[in-house]
């Protein structure tokens, strides 16, 4: 009963923090022209890239937040669910704003999830379960999370990802 008092406090300020970051938006700024067709071309191939990149590191940020939902035990305190919960809202967060930048991105899935997510997350004070089953629903509903972003980034890590094993 005293994780169950302590997790109808906890729970607001995920939903906070839920909220938060989810109104972080991309601050992109305007690109500037270039004069020249080559130089437009080189820059808009790099931006790409970059904008590839950082689309990555955001998608292995998420799977290090899902991964942190996944690790939480019944031993586990609000604190820590609280910061599980939060970090994936975080990496959502930073995953939406790289995404913008990438060419033929569609978040819809994964948006879709996180919300579901973030519903299950900020009703469990409401269905007087136990702190262990809030757990296991938190764990149950982030499955479609982690689903959905394996699809946004299939090809971070595998492009330059290289055997080097020597037949043991």
């Amino acid at each position: 009963m005293r994780n169950a008092r302590r997790l109808v406090w906890a729970v607001p300020l995920v939903g906070a923090a839920l909220l938060t970051t989810a109104a972080c938006g991309s601050s992109s700024s305007s690109t500037t022209k270039s004069s020249t067709t080559s130089t437009t071309s080189t820059t808009s191939t790099s931006s790409q890239t970059a904008a590839n990149a950082q689309l990555c590191s955001a998608a292995s940020g998420l799977q290090s937040a899902i991964s942190g939902m996944n690790g939480l035990t019944s031993s586990t305190s609000i604190t820590q669910f609280a910061s599980a919960t939060g970090g994936v809202a975080t990496a959502w967060a930073a995953l939406q704003t790289a995404a913008v930048e990438v060419k033929g991105i569609d978040t819809t899935e994964l948006g879709n999830a996180v919300n579901t997510f973030e519903s299950t997350m900020q009703s469990l004070p409401g269905k007087g379960l136990s702190f262990s089953q809030d757990i296991q629903s938190a764990k149950a509903a982030i499955v479609p999370v982690e689903q959905a972003a394996k699809s946004i980034a299939p090809n971070c890590g595998t492009t330059s990802t290289t055997s080097t094993s020597s037949g043991s």
